[in-house]
């Protein structure tokens, strides 16, 4: 990411306590933040981070300001084998779908063509279970 330019923007300080496989964890969220730096251009790309408190929830937050999606595009991000790339399996994002739900995390995806995506993410906080 850095290689290419893309500023890494983090707006957050922790702890934040959840209930999770670290591991796992860590597949979905750079898979996610890898699709965020691939949909960018780079020397212009940036990946903001940010996490807040949500009722008894975390959301994490990864915003791009890449090239954006169509409404029919966000429908079908998360199914097996389907995609946007030249290459690629398509398999990415239904893997993150599958983590979450492992997690009983919740995933949101908000895009505008030409503006971003931003991908928030919500995990039950530990101290409310």
């Amino acid at each position: 990411i850095y290689l290419v330019g893309i500023k890494i923007i983090i707006n957050f300080k922790g702890p934040y306590y959840i209930m999770a496989d670290k591991e796992k964890l860590e597949i979905a969220i750079l898979n996610i933040i890898i699709n965020a730096s691939e949909a960018t251009i780079p020397d212009e790309g940036v990946i903001e981070l940010n996490i807040e408190e949500h009722k008894s929830d975390f959301k994490l937050s990864i915003t791009d300001n890449g090239h954006g999606l169509e409404q029919e595009q966000i429908d079908k991000l998360f199914n097996a084998f389907y995609t946007n790339k030249t290459s690629g399996l398509g398999i990415g994002l239904s893997s993150v779908k599958n983590i979450l739900e492992e997690h009983d995390a919740q995933i949101k995806v908000k895009s505008e063509p030409g503006e971003g995506t931003c991908f928030e993410l919500y995990f039950h906080n530990a101290a409310h279970l």
